[in-house]
């Protein structure tokens, strides 16, 4: 992580691998993952000005501004960022999935995250399989786990195309959630 510039850390003991992830911390991370795998740059949303954007570390705030126009972060229905608050294993799926899908999934069900996680678990980012151990925090260690795994499924065309054909047949397959 710290060779492809998702963390300034060097090594595992300040990397602080098993401490919980700000979500500022998280653009960083998955920004520069999303840089580093090759994606394109192109903004998808404008409304990226957040009323708390003074409350997070102003050396993640570029991070913050350029996820949410590439269309992977978004704010809450207050227009607050929550720079400062830990990211969740949902949160996390649900970035990951709007990277490697291009797109927003339905959000309007129940769990809001529901799809994601279908789809994390359909890619094999996620081995959880239950509702409690899935909506918590998640850890530094985790998060670079579910981009490692992410990784392998991106720089293999085959293994992209597979689990693309996977994500589409699940959709119409009326998979749901079930807790």
């Amino acid at each position: 992580m710290y060779a492809n510039g998702l963390t300034k850390y060097s090594d595992e003991t300040e990397f602080r691998a098993d401490d919980g992830l700000t979500r500022e911390e998280a653009a960083k991370i998955i920004g520069q993952a999303f840089i580093t795998l090759g994606y394109s740059q192109d903004t998808k949303n404008t409304n990226c000005t957040f009323t708390d954007a003074n409350q997070g570390d102003p050396s993640l705030s570029g991070f913050v501004i350029n996820t949410c126009k590439w269309g992977i972060f978004k704010g809450t229905t207050d227009n607050k960022f929550l720079p400062a608050q830990k990211l969740t294993r949902p949160q996390a799926m649900a970035l990951l999935t709007r990277i490697f899908e291009g797109k927003v999934s339905n959000e309007t069900r129940t769990p809001r995250w529901g799809d994601y996680y279908i789809k994390g678990q359909a890619l094999g980012l996620t081995t959880l399989n239950n509702q409690t151990a899935f909506d918590t925090e998640i850890t530094r260690r985790e998060i670079a786990i579910y981009i490692y795994r992410f990784k392998n499924i991106i720089s293999n065309a085959t293994i992209k195309l597979m689990m693309l054909n996977k994500l589409n047949e699940l959709g119409t397959t009326g998979q749901s959630f079930n807790s």
